[in-house]
């Protein structure tokens, strides 16, 4: 299952129009990777985005009430918009990276 993730997130990074459709902006992605994720924790029966959010705290030594997805957007939100999508898509790789026993 893991692999399958990484896969999405490189197709995310290299072609997002194959996954998302033609609105390839931030927004689209970061909704459309939400909605993934949130699916995937259903299937496996994870509460994978409190797991994100806490994991993401501990990396930035910052405590936040913010909904995971937000909490990155806000770290990242001075880079452009190309450069912020990165920058989102890598952070949730690094973090399965981290976590590759939890898939």
């Amino acid at each position: 299952m893991i692999e399958k993730t990484f896969m999405l997130i490189e197709n995310l990074m290299q072609r997002p129009n194959m996954v998302v459709g033609p609105d390839t902006g931030f927004k689209s992605i970061r909704a459309f990777l939400v909605g993934y994720l949130q699916g995937l924790g259903q299937a496996l029966n994870i509460d994978i985005h409190k797991k994100i959010s806490t994991w993401f705290q501990k990396k930035v030594n910052q405590d936040s009430s913010l909904f995971w997805s937000e909490h990155i957007t806000r770290h990242c939100e001075n880079l452009p918009e190309n450069e912020r999508t990165i920058f989102f898509l890598q952070t949730v790789e690094n973090f399965f990276v981290d976590n590759s026993d939890l898939l």
